[in-house]
């Protein structure tokens, strides 16, 4: 094929392109919607939101500890569970749990003197932060502990 067909038929090709795609897109546009199934009328709906439990094996567990947002860590064959307001747990089996360390105070093993930082309450999460607390205490939220290889330490991160 000679250089002046291959362009003829490049330039037909891309009007024949073009006019496909607009004729596509003009058709979308223009089409009427099908209400034919649109609800008209208010139904009767069955509000009754009771469960059935039979058959359902239920038990109790009592972990012995209360940790909110958690995050666990495996260390040796213990997990540690960390969780808001400065709550800790330890672990052999994540199902039997014992306190580690619990509470906004200097006594809390885990934190220590975390709330003598001012720095890591600095913006949020005390009475004198930059936005403060509406109860005038402190709030850690959310950690998560993680394992640093290069640097052979624990760095815990978490909200205030």
């Amino acid at each position: 094929m000679k250089k002046g067909n291959k362009i003829v038929v490049g330039v037909i090709g891309a009007v024949v392109f073009a006019g496909a795609v607009w004729w596509g897109v003009n058709t979308a546009v223009n089409q009427e919607p099908d209400v034919s199934e649109t609800v008209t009328e208010k139904e009767d709906i069955d509000a009754d939101f009771s469960v059935d439990y039979d058959g359902i094996k239920t038990a109790e567990i009592k972990a012995g500890c209360s940790v909110h947002d958690p995050s666990i860590l495996e260390v040796d064959g213990t997990y540690y569970i960390y969780g808001s307001h400065m709550a800790t747990a330890k672990s052999s089996d994540l199902r039997n749990w014992s306190i580690v360390g619990d509470g906004y105070s200097a006594a809390n093993p885990v934190y220590k003197d975390l709330l003598l930082n001012a720095e890591a309450f600095q913006y949020a999460g005390a009475m004198t932060s930059a936005i403060p607390t509406d109860d005038s205490g402190f709030h850690v939220w959310a950690p998560d502990v993680i394992y640093n290889e290069a640097k052979g330490m624990y760095y815990m991160y978490f909200c205030t």
